[in-house]
This record gives C-alpha cells, structure tokens and sequence, in this order.
C-alpha cells in the first residue's frame, strides 16, 4: 500500500510509465532477485522497524547487488542498545548502536559510516559502500555534515 499511496500522492502514474521502475514486496530482501547492479539504494525507516537478522540479510543482499562505487544509506534509530528481538515490530521504532551496524556491514563485506544529514523523524543516516570506494563515500558524508552545521558569520 506504500508503493501505491506513494505513486498517486508523490510521483504520479506518468514517472511511472517514464521510468518503469521494478517494485518487489520481498519480506526477505531477495535483492538480487532484480538480477543487475545498483548505483543507489535507499533503506528509509526499513531498519528502524527490523529485527538483527533481516537488517543483517539485506545488507548481504545489497553487497551482492551494489557497483563498485555505489553507495546505499539506510536510516536507524540510535540508542545504547541494540533491538534483540526477533521480529519485525511495525509500530515500535527500534533501536541500535552505531557499533553494531559497522559489524553487520564488516560481515557483508562493506564498511558503514554516518552521514550527518539531519531526518524530521531524528533518524539518523548512514551510508554504507565497498571498502574500495569508502574514502570518497566519507568525503561525501564530512560534505553533508559541515552542509548543517550552525554558519559562523564574520562581519
């Protein structure tokens, strides 16, 4: 129902039939199921509702998937301790600590970073990238946290 409500509330059918996008409602994050590589891919309040083990088989699924010098960001929850439970819980924002998500990104084979651009839901941003192509993927993410912070002005 979001795709549809985001399709006639956002994009409109005609973005539709210009781009032809490919929507899968795979509860198991089967992302290689779209058989390419991806530039980008996006995780918006996907892992603030997600047990351990999905977030831990998408990010295994979006290291298959992922160009060399793609980029995915993901939104989290930060908090002093990780979500333990094993489901999704839908109504209940979860919780994780920064340490545990650059585990679950060593695991996959990918490095994980903040990136410091501000969510109106006090989510926070991290990008996740090849090792290979991390030091540019950090430079972007310095980029967009000096972008909010407060300006000092001299006059």
């Amino acid at each position: 129902w979001l795709i549809d409500d985001g399709i006639a509330n956002e994009i409109g059918q005609d973005m539709v039939r210009i781009k032809r996008p490919v929507f899968s409602n795979d509860d198991n994050f089967t992302l290689t199921a779209f058989g390419r590589s991806f530039d980008f891919l996006i995780a918006q309040s996907i892992f603030t509702h997600a047990a351990q083990r999905h977030i831990r088989r998408c990010l295994s699924q979006a290291a298959q998937v992922m160009a060399p010098t793609a980029i995915f960001a993901a939104t989290i929850f930060k908090g002093r301790e990780d979500y333990a439970g094993t489901e999704w819980r839908e109504s209940d924002p979860l919780t994780y600590r920064l340490e545990t998500m650059e585990a679950f990104a060593r695991e996959s084979g990918l490095v994980c970073m903040p990136i410091g651009w501000p969510h109106p839901s006090g989510q926070f941003w991290l990008a996740f990238a090849h090792p290979a192509h991390a030091e540019a993927v950090k430079k972007l993410c310095r980029q967009a946290t000096r972008m909010w912070q407060p300006r000092r002005w001299l006059w």
